[in-house]
């Protein structure tokens, strides 16, 4: 199967995906949602028309790009700046291919409404939107580096923390540390934001985070990996203008460690693997040492939530 992939480039999530589709056998043509940060930060503060010619430019790129070649799917994943005539476009130009559409974001942060009708199929990754809109639901992925050695006795800490600045995840975390410093937990974080994403935030007076709870250097994957390995347990603090369970949720309860989490929904989504996972409530913090080091078995049931099942799940819709 020739695969035309355009999805978010974050982190190497992409480059993982295509790797797996490889894997399976099939020829992939990625492209990135949006063009690369500059560009694309540059032009959010344009007005809209012409935010929308940078924008539009970007997706007549891809078409010039793949003109001549033929596809049996189109896998969109996300697509935050894609607009129906760039659908209308691609489906005129590639009959006979089946669309496929995939959200890991809710649509109250990526409104995908108006190209939704356009898609043969669209998979969603937050359980709200599946219910309100009819979707199929579709939880993310771990990928296989997560898949370490499960014991965690000889951990050097109670609790990790790895993600990307957002402010209320920054308050949240604040929260939780006071919480592990009463408690006697050794919490680690790493925060990362980007330097000019930093400065926008001190040069306009809005609330920045502290300078030292913060890293402008983006972890490798296998830097993240080696801090899980060495934690008992894993924090999650997700969006909370979603209720999908994050990337961060599978690659936690892959690695054998105990997820802890602010989403409240993530035990009952995940029931076989509820005995692993530690729900913490926003505005009424409570945690014990106990609870990050208690120990369960390794579950085969997290098999189903690999990378490899997730994309044939897309590849079948």
């Amino acid at each position: 199967m020739k695969i035309l992939l355009i999805a978010p480039a974050f982190y190497d999530y992409h480059d993982k995906i295509v790797a797996e589709a490889v894997l399976q056998g099939h020829e992939v043509v990625f492209f990135a949602e949006r063009p690369a940060r500059l560009l694309y930060s540059g032009a959010k503060k344009l007005p809209r028309a012409l935010r929308d010619r940078v924008y539009d430019g970007y997706l007549r790129g891809i078409l010039r790009h793949v003109e001549g070649q033929r596809f049996d799917r189109v896998l969109l994943i996300r697509g935050e700046i894609v607009r129906p005539w760039f659908v209308q476009a691609l489906r005129a130009a590639q009959p006979g291919c089946r669309f496929v559409m995939y959200q890991w974001d809710s649509q109250r942060v990526v409104d995908f409404g108006a190209v939704l009708p356009l898609f043969d199929a669209t998979l969603t990754f937050d359980p709200g939107d599946a219910e309100r809109l009819g979707l199929p639901y579709l939880p993310l992925f771990y990928v296989r580096d997560y898949r370490i050695d499960p014991d965690s006795s000889r951990a050097e800490h109670d609790l990790t923390f790895v993600g990307s600045y957002h402010d209320e995840r920054y308050e949240t975390l604040k929260a939780v540390r006071a919480v592990c410093e009463a408690g006697g937990i050794v919490l680690e974080s790493y925060v990362y934001i980007a330097w000019i994403d930093y400065m926008k935030l001190k040069l306009t007076g809005k609330r920045a985070p502290a300078r030292a709870d913060v890293s402008f250097a983006k972890l490798s994957q296998k830097d993240i990996v080696e801090r899980y390995r060495r934690a008992a347990s894993i924090l999650d603090i997700e969006n909370n203008k979603q209720v999908g369970l994050t990337m961060r949720t599978f690659e936690a309860l892959a690695t054998g460690r105990n997820l802890v989490t602010t989403n409240q929904v993530a035990r009952r989504m995940l029931p076989e693997l509820a005995s692993r996972i530690v729900n913490l409530q926003r505005g009424a913090l409570a945690l014990t040492r106990e609870q990050t080091r208690h120990r369960n078995a390794d579950s085969a049931e997290l098999d189903k939530y690999s990378i490899g099942s997730w994309l044939k799940t897309l590849l079948a819709a």
